[in-house]
C-alpha cells in the first residue's frame, strides 16, 4: 500500500532543516544552541523507530539499526510522541527567547502532523511494506561513497540485522508479515492497490541485484553469506506477498478520504479534498491534452506559454470578479445606504449624498472587517445625533447588516459569471475530442530522391525499413 518514504514526507521536511543546525558551529548565537538541543530529542525519537530515515540525514549513530517493526509498533510510537510533545511544550512555556520558541512551535507541529498520520493509516490501512526497496535504500544511504570508512562498514552489520543474523534481531521479512498478517482479520481495513503491489513485485529482483551492487562496488568484504541470506527471504516475502496480499489487493487506487486531507495538510496545501479533486479532474486533463498535441521538441515552449495563460486568466478573473461585484454594489447599495443612515437620524441630504458615493471603498471596506461609517458620515453629523443613534452606527452590527443584501446582489452577479465560464469552458473541454497523441509526420521525398531510393541495392531497403521500426518506436515511447 506505502513504502516507508512517503510516511516520512512531512517529518523529512523538518528534520531536515533541523539537521543543519545540528552541525553548527561554537560561534553561532546560543538561541541556536538551545534550538539544537531541542531538534535533537525530536531526531532521536524518529531515529528510534526509523534508523533509515535518520542515516540519510547523517546521523550516524543510527546506521546499525533497522526499521522497527516489533509488535505494537504504532502504539509506542504514539507514546513516544506523546512524551516528546510534552517535553517540548514544557520547555515553550518556561523559554523566554522568541526565536526559540518558534522554532519549538515548529517542532510541535512536526510531531503532531506524523503521530495523526501513522494513527490514521494504523486505523484505516493494512500495513504493508514494499521490503526489497526499503532495504536498498536504507543501505544506500550509508554506503554512499561520500561517508567515511566507518560509516559505510556499518552497513555490514545493518544488512546482519535486516537478514536477522545479527544477535538480538530477527528478520525484517519475517516481522513485516507478522504486522500485516496480525491486521488481516480487523474489518473494513483498505488494502493496498493492486498496481503498486504488482510494481513492488516486478522491482523486487533489482532491489536484491541492486543492494549486491552496493557492496561490490564498496570494496567491503564479508557481506556475500548475509546477502544471500537477506535475498532468499525477499524472495519468499514475495512469494507470500502474491499469494496473500495481492489477490485480496483494492483494483481502485482511491483511498479514505481522512487519509487525503490529512496528506494535504501535511503538504501545507489548504483544501478539502473534494476541491483538490475538483480541480485536477478538470486542470489536469485538459493540460495532458494540450501538451500530447504538441511535438516533442515543443512541448517545453507549450509548457511555458499554457502556465502564461493560465497566470494571466486567474489576474483576469479577479478584475472581472471585482467588477461584477461592484456593478451588483452599485444596483441597490444607494437606496439601501440612505435609508439605513435616515432610520438612524442622519439628515436626508447627507444620507442620499453618502448613498451616491462609488461603492469601491465599501466593498474592500467590507473584506478588510472595517466600518467606514464614521469616515463617510463624518464627526460633525455624528456629533448632532444622538447617544444611541451614534453608538448604532459606528458599532460592530450596523455596517455588516446594511450592506448584507446588496452585497449578496453582487456576489450573485459574479457567481452567475462564474457559473456560465465554466459551462463554456467545460464545452470547449468536450469539443476537443478523445485523447490525442502527437505523431511526426512522413517525410515525403522529391522524385528524383525517390528514384534514387528505388535504384539503391537490397541492403540499403534492409536498412529503411530498420529506420522505420525505429521510429516507430520512438513515436510509441512519446
Amino acid at each position: 500500500m506505502r513504502s516507508r518514504k512517503p510516511c516520512f514526507f512531512s517529518c523529512t521536511l523538518v528534520s531536515a532543516m533541523l539537521c543543519v543546525p545540528l552541525a553548527a558551529t561554537a560561534a553561532e548565537p546560543p538561541w541556536i544552541e538551545a534550538s539544537d538541543r531541542n531538534s535533537a530529542i525530536v531526531i532521536e525519537m524518529e531515529g528510534a523507530f526509523h534508523p533509515e530515515f535518520a542515516s540519510e540525514l547523517g546521523v550516524d549513530r543510527f546506521d546499525t539499526a533497522v526499521l522497527d517493526l516489533d509488535p505494537e509498533n504504532a502504539k509506542r510510537y504514539d507514546a513516544a510522541a506523546g512524551r516528546v510533545l510534552e517535553l517540548l511544550s514544557a520547555r515553550r512555556k518556561t523559554e523566554s527567547d522568541a526565536k526559540v520558541r518558534q522554532d519549538l512551535d515548529i517542532l510541535v507541529d512536526a510531531v503532531e502532523s506524523r503521530r495523526r498520520t501513522i494513527a490514521l493509516e494504523h486505523r484505516l490501512l493494512i500495513p504493508y511494506f514494499d521490503l526489497p526497496r526499503h532495504i536498498f535504500e536504507g543501505l544506500k544511504a550509508v554506503l554512499d561513497a561520500r561517508n567515511g570508512e566507518s560509516r559505510r562498514r556499518s552497513a555490514l552489520q545493518r544488512l546482519r540485522r535486516y537478514a536477522g543474523i545479527e544477535a538480538g534481531s530477527q528478520p525484517l521479512a519475517e516481522l513485516a508479515r507478522a504486522r500485516a498478517s496480525e491486521r488481516f482479520g480487523t474489518a473494513k481495513l483498505v488494502w493496498p492497490y493492486e498496481g503498486q503491489v504488482r510494481q513492488n513485485l516486478d522491482n523486487s529482483e533489482r532491489y536484491i541485484a541492486g543492494i549486491a551492487e552496493l557492496f561490490r562496488s564498496s570494496g567491503l568484504r564479508d557481506w556475500e553469506a548475509a546477502h544471500a541470506r537477506l535475498a532468499a527471504q525477499l524472495r519468499d516475502y514475495s512469494e507470500w506477498v502474491k499469494t496473500a496480499v495481492l489477490p485480496r489487493a483494492r483494483k481502485e487506487h482511491m483511498l479514505p478520504r481522512e487519509l487525503y486531507a490529512d496528506r494535504l495538510k501535511n503538504a501545507g496545501v489548504d483544501l478539502e479534498p473534494e476541491q483538490a479533486i475538483s480541480m485536477g479532474a478538470f486542470a489536469s486533463p485538459n493540460r495532458a491534452g494540450v501538451m500530447n498535441s504538441l511535438p516533442a521538441g515543443d512541448r517545453g515552449a507549450g509548457g511555458a506559454m499554457n502556465q502564461t495563460f493560465q497566470n494571466s486568466a486567474q489576474v483576469l478573473s479577479i478584475g472581472i470578479f471585482f467588477t461584477l461585484m461592484i456593478v451588483g454594489l452599485s444596483a441597490t447599495l444607494p437606496h439601501t445606504m440612505a435609508a439605513g443612515l435616515q432610520g438612524h437620524g442622519v439628515g436626508a441630504r447627507a444620507a442620499h449624498r453618502i448613498g451616491a458615493l462609488p461603492p469601491v471603498a465599501i466593498l474592500f471596506a467590507a473584506f478588510l472587517g472595517y466600518n467606514p461609517i464614521q469616515h463617510l458620515v463624518g464627526g460633525h453629523i455624528l456629533a448632532s445625533l444622538s447617544v444611541a443613534n451614534r453608538t448604532a452606527l459606528t458599532g460592530r452590527s450596523f455596517f455588516p447588516h446594511l450592506i448584507s443584501a446588496p452585497f449578496s446582489d453582487g456576489l450573485h452577479e459574479a457567481f452567475a459569471f462564474a457559473i456560465v465560464a465554466c459551462l463554456v469552458a467545460a464545452a470547449a473541454s468536450l469539443m476537443r475530442g478523445g485523447k490525442y497523441h502527437h505523431t511526426a509526420a512522413p517525410v515525403s521525398t522529391q522524385p528524383a530522391e525517390r528514384d534514387a531510393h528505388a535504384n539503391r541495392p537490397a541492403r540499403s531497403a534492409t536498412a529503411g525499413a530498420v529506420t522505420h521500426l525505429s521510429t516507430a518506436e520512438e513515436q510509441r515511447a512519446n
